[in-house]
């Protein structure tokens, strides 16, 4: 295994069950990890606050309210790296992070988001 490639999307109105290839609208970040584990997004289902629907690594999929993943994605000041990318073992690097500040900023905390992890093997 390579790592993840994992996006975050805005679920569509009325979505009850994870949809591939939500529109590019919808996304609210994304990056490229060489860190072949799920630790950040596994605690947060450990805790109850995301819940796994689907996948085997192409992608894995998992919804959580966006007041348990914004914390994650947006950074504390201009100049800082999301605490998700912040928080990094050794050896671990991030390519291609594309994080949508404003969409972020504007996500209300209720909303429901879809988080997909692809394995990049």
């Amino acid at each position: 295994m390579l790592g993840y490639q994992i996006s975050i999307y805005i679920q569509n109105p009325g979505q009850t069950s994870y949809e591939l290839m939500l529109p590019n609208e919808s996304l609210l970040a994304t990056w490229v990890s060489n860190d072949c584990s799920l630790d950040w997004l596994k605690k947060l289902e450990t805790s109850g606050k995301a819940e796994f629907v689907g996948g085997i690594g192409y992608p894995d999929i998992y919804f959580a309210k966006a007041d348990d993943i914004l914390p994650l994605i947006l950074p504390k000041s201009p100049t800082d790296l999301p605490p998700v990318l912040a928080d990094r073992p050794p050896g671990v690097m991030y390519f291609d992070e594309k994080f949508n500040l404003d969409k972020i900023a504007a996500c209300p905390s209720d909303q429901m988001l879809q988080i997909e992890a692809m394995d990049q093997s």
